[in-house]
């Protein structure tokens, strides 16, 4: 559908006041955590295209599971975010720290808690739960130019998103789950994870494929 012209504003007034709750925490955190704090004139901060373009590498890998306590897991955003300061840091002059500018930081924070929202009814060893975890690295690309994403119900690739976690929590729970269904949403999330290229007109279509077949399979 195409946006109204004041959406826009919304959205980013909208977003602010997710980061001022964002920051809200940070400070409450940051009174336990003193780990040691890099000065601003060590750090590098990779320019918005370079976040882009490094999170697009990453989306061509395949995922590898992470181990938590010894035990292989899902990856988190938070180690999407690992995984990139990681990157960047082979592009970061020597001495210098990679960071990333504090608004895609802080949109990459919303991202990792709208995640751990979402997964908390989500199985862990689910269909659901592996299709999550793809859409994490273009669902970032998409939020960091498209700020819409955590504010407008109506967004595609959000509304992708919690199609999926819903089926997730209510369908793909036992092992009769209709295949049918699994193997669509599978077959979709590939798409995103092989063809998005930062143009979000993906999502509409994506989205609406899923839609489409939710309601053949009710």
């Amino acid at each position: 559908g195409g946006h109204a012209g004041g959406a826009g504003g919304d959205s980013e007034e909208m977003f602010g006041v997710l980061r001022q709750l964002l920051a809200g925490r940070r400070q409450l955190l940051g009174k336990f955590d003193k780990g040691p704090a890099v000065a601003p004139e060590q750090m590098h901060v990779a320019p918005p295209e370079t976040v882009q373009q490094t999170l697009g590498e990453l989306q061509q890998r395949a995922l590898t599971p992470v181990l938590v306590d010894g035990k292989p897991s899902l990856r988190t955003v938070a180690h999407v975010k690992q995984d990139l300061l990681a990157q960047l840091r082979q592009q970061t002059p020597d001495g210098k720290v990679p960071a990333i500018n504090e608004e895609d930081g802080d949109t990459i924070d919303l991202m990792g808690m709208l995640f751990d929202h979402l997964m908390k009814d989500v199985r862990p060893h689910t269909p659901a739960a592996a299709l999550m975890a793809k859409l994490q690295v273009p669902l970032l690309r998409v939020a960091l130019r498209d700020k819409g994403f955590f504010t407008e119900q109506e967004h595609p690739a959000r509304q992708m998103l919690n199609t999926i976690a819903e089926t997730g929590a209510f369908w793909l729970g036992d092992d009769e789950a209709d295949r049918g269904l699994v193997d669509t949403m599978g077959m979709l999330v590939d798409r995103a994870v092989k063809d998005f290229d930062g143009d979000p007109k993906l999502f509409d279509s994506l989205a609406g494929d899923l839609s489409g077949h939710l309601h053949t399979v009710q």
